[in-house]
């Protein structure tokens, strides 16, 4: 006879699994009657990990032996608003060009070489008031790497066939976001609300790339990547007082003092409330409302950011977007949510886009929900929801031990507190309904809104012809000439 087997451990399971499922089923007989305990999370306290090396460079660094790897972010101060006018694109054809730009050490070939055969990235973000380099790899090359890094940091080339390959990209990626609605639509947007000549408003053009030479960013790269200019975080499998020792080796003779940088001001901004048309031929409208917004040093923003989270940040479960999507299918996106620029005011935007006839009605919905946030209290299902959503969010900036090295990285550059996020999940414990009302009342402004739309003006204006309403109900309506790459 044919002996069966039977392999107790997957039985095991078996039971244990359908236990489990018979217990909530009988608990709960709907997906909103389960109920979870509460999470519970600390995050880690920053000076653990804080370490001053060598001519006072701060370095947030963390040992993680879950996977053999290194991970290091140089997060620097100056970005594409720290430009001058006249040579906008400074940073971020200076920074694209270290690979290709090699060092005294190594050609930019040669450099790429190295970093192909050790299996290493070294990655450049470059933005509006940041730069960040990203350098990772095996731990095993944790000496290569650093000196690698090292010799990025302190003797870059900028050889010039390697700068004019990173040239013609940038200049070709510049020119393709002219055609992108959503690029045309927020850099517009930013021009409205700060001005055309603002540092965070302004476009690299083509001459002002082209008249960019190696001089130009051999200084200006001098000048901005110094140790008093620049936080690190490092995490991997390492021992952390080792690597901190390694760190000093490796950059002990950079030197350089806290650089100047122009001074940028979004207070108070003198922007025109009104509707605006950048024209574009496109089928649908890229729309954006909004005004100025907060600092997040704001005392009030565990309160704002739950306002937002209601109003339009909080995805399926934000007001935005069930009515523009959910309710009327107009769009597949809609929210709103404040931008911030570092420790500067921000703005605050809503947005969605929607075929072109639809355009007058989606903003009828936005401008609706924004009065309505102003004016009533949330629910306390909105209220719970909020309060849960975000109290659990904080944990997403501490994933990883990385996630959580360059969490302190950006706070300290920010000149926030590094216990910045626990006191924020008290904060949002603490938030009411009345306050939410009042941050509405206070921060939402429906009549003195920016109200852009990047599309076809002779389709949008009109309404779809079912729903009483068309553009100029919401003001008087300004065409704008296209946005175009200029020469």
């Amino acid at each position: 006879m044919k002996q069966v087997k039977i392999s107790f451990i997957p039985v095991a399971l078996c039971l244990v699994f359908f236990m489990f499922l018979h217990l909530n089923v009988a608990a709960a007989t709907h997906p909103r009657d389960l109920t979870y305990p509460e999470l519970t999370y600390n995050p880690p306290r920053g000076e653990d990990f804080r370490h001053t090396l060598p001519h006072g460079l701060v370095a947030y660094v963390a040992a993680d032996p879950i996977l053999p790897i290194i991970e290091l972010k140089v997060l620097i101060k100056g970005g594409i608003a720290h430009d001058p006018a006249e040579k906008a694109g400074l940073t971020e054809l200076t920074f694209h060009s270290l690979l290709a730009g090699g060092t005294t050490l190594w050609p930019g070939a040669e450099l790429q070489e190295k970093l192909d055969l050790l299996g290493a990235a070294l990655e450049v973000e470059v933005e509006d008031l940041t730069t960040t380099l990203h350098l990772s790899g095996m731990s095993r090359d944790r000496d290569s790497l650093l000196k690698i890094l090292a010799e990025v940091l302190l003797h870059p080339v900028f050889e010039s066939n390697g700068v004019e390959k990173v040239r013609a990209h940038v200049l070709q990626e510049w020119s393709n976001n002219f055609y992108r609605p959503n690029f045309v639509a927020r850099e517009t947007f930013k021009q409205l609300l700060f001005g055309n000549n603002h540092p965070l408003s302004q476009c690299p053009t083509a001459s002002s790339i082209k008249k960019i030479s190696i001089a130009d960013m051999a200084a200006h790269y001098k000048r901005i990547v110094t140790p008093a200019n620049v936080i690190l975080s490092l995490a991997g499998d390492f021992d952390e007082q080792g690597m901190v020792k390694q760190l000093s080796t490796h950059l002990k003779n950079w030197q350089g003092p806290n650089p100047e940088l122009p001074v940028i001001k979004t207070d108070p901004l003198t922007f025109t409330p009104g509707v605006y048309l950048r024209p574009m031929p496109i089928n649908q409208g890229f729309i954006i409302l909004g005004h100025g917004g907060i600092k997040q040093s704001d005392p009030d923003f565990a309160a704002i950011n739950m306002m937002t989270y209601i109003l339009g940040s909080g995805s399926f479960s934000s007001r935005i977007m069930r009515r523009v999507r959910s309710d009327e299918g107009l769009a597949y996106s809609a929210g709103a949510y404040f931008d911030h620029y570092g420790e500067l005011n921000g703005l605050f935007k809503a947005y969605t886009q929607t075929k072109s006839v639809s355009v007058p009605f989606a903003i009828s919905i936005i401008m609706e929900e924004l009065r309505k946030i102003t004016r009533t209290e949330p629910e306390s299902e909105e209220l719970n929801r909020a309060i849960n959503a975000l109290k659990d969010s904080i944990t997403r900036y501490f994933v990883t031990k990385f996630d959580s090295m360059s969490t302190f990285a950006e706070l300290e550059q920010n000149k926030f507190s590094l216990e910045r996020f626990t006191r924020l999940r008290e904060q949002y414990q603490a938030v009411t309904a009345t306050k939410i009302m009042a941050m509405g009342k206070k921060h939402i402004r429906p009549e003195q809104m920016v109200i852009l739309i990047v599309g076809n003006p002779d389709l949008v204006q009109k309404g779809d012809g079912i729903h009483d309403v068309i553009l100029a109900n919401f003001g008087k309506i300004t065409l704008l000439p296209p946005l175009k790459f200029e020469e």
